[in-house]
C-alpha cells in the first residue's frame, strides 16, 4: 500500500463554515495541522505569518476569487500547492482551465461525492510540493557550491564579480563610495615547496578565514587566483 505523506501544514479558505469544519476533522484525523478561515483576505494575511505545504480554497468567494487567491499564492511561493473547489455550475470549465493554468494542483467540484476523493488529491499535491521542495533545496546547494570555493569558502572569483556588478549599481544609484582591495600572500610557492601543499592550502584557509572574520557582513571576500584574494568594501 502506498504511504500517505507526511504530516503537512494545511490551509483552508471557504466561506461554507459546514466544510470547514468538515476538512479541519477529515484532515486533522491523519495527522496533518490545518488552519481554516471564511475569508480569502485573512487568508492571504495568514500565508504571510506562516508557512504551508498546500492551500484548499473555494473559486467563489466575497471579496476575492479563489483564483486570484492562487496566482497570489503562487507570487509568494510556486512550490505551496492549491486545491480549488467550485460549487458553483456556471463557468466551472473555464475556472478549471484557468486554475490548471495558474499551477492548481487540481480542481474539484462541490459537494464532494466523499472525503476519500478530497484525500487522494491532498496526498498528490503534497507528494509534488515535496518534490518540489527536493529540487529547490538541490539547485540552491548546487548554486552555493559553483559559487563558492571549495578551498577557502569565499566567493569564486565570477560569483564575487557577479556581486560587485550589482553593489556598483546600487553605488551609482544612492552615490556611495565602494571600495576594492586586493590581497596577496608572499612566498606561496616557496611555503608548498618547502612544507608541501597541504600546508600551502592551509595558509590559504588561514588568510580567507581572516579576511571574512575582519569584514563586515555587507562586504564581499573572493578568490582572486592562486594565491590572491580581492574584497570589496561596499
Amino acid at each position: 500500500m502506498k504511504e500517505r505523506p507526511q504530516s503537512a501544514s494545511i490551509l483552508v479558505i471557504d466561506d461554507d463554515q459546514l466544510l470547514l469544519q468538515l476538512l479541519e476533522k477529515a484532515l486533522g484525523k491523519v495527522g496533518h495541522q490545518v488552519s481554516t478561515v471564511n475569508d480569502p483576505v485573512r487568508g492571504l494575511r495568514l500565508l504571510d505569518e506562516q508557512s504551508f505545504d498546500l492551500v484548499i480554497t473555494d473559486v467563489n468567494m466575497p471579496r476575492l476569487s479563489g483564483i486570484k487567491v492562487l496566482e497570489m499564492v503562487k507570487a509568494l511561493d510556486e512550490t505551496i500547492e492549491v486545491i480549488i473547489l467550485t460549487a458553483a455550475e456556471e463557468e466551472r470549465f473555464e475556472n478549471a482551465i484557468a486554475a490548471l493554468r495558474l499551477g492548481a494542483s487540481d480542481f474539484l467540484f462541490k459537494p464532494l461525492r466523499n472525503v476519500d476523493e478530497l484525500m487522494v488529491s491532498v496526498d498528490r499535491a503534497l507528494e509534488k510540493r515535496q518534490l518540489a521542495v527536493s529540487v529547490r533545496q538541490l539547485t540552491q546547494s548546487l548554486e552555493r557550491m559553483r559559487n563558492t570555493d571549495f578551498l577557502t569558502g569565499v566567493c569564486t572569483r565570477r560569483y564575487f564579480f557577479d556581486r560587485v556588478s550589482v553593489e556598483l549599481l546600487r553605488s551609482k544609484r544612492y552615490l556611495k563610495p565602494i571600495s576594492c582591495l586586493l590581497v596577496d600572500i608572499d612566498h606561496l610557492g616557496q611555503i608548498n615547496g618547502t612544507y608541501g601543499t597541504p600546508c600551502g592550502d592551509q595558509a590559504l584557509v588561514h588568510v580567507a578565514r581572516a579576511l571574512v572574520e575582519t569584514t563586515r557582513s555587507t562586504d564581499i571576500v573572493g578568490r582572486y587566483g592562486g594565491e590572491e584574494f580581492i574584497v570589496a568594501l561596499a
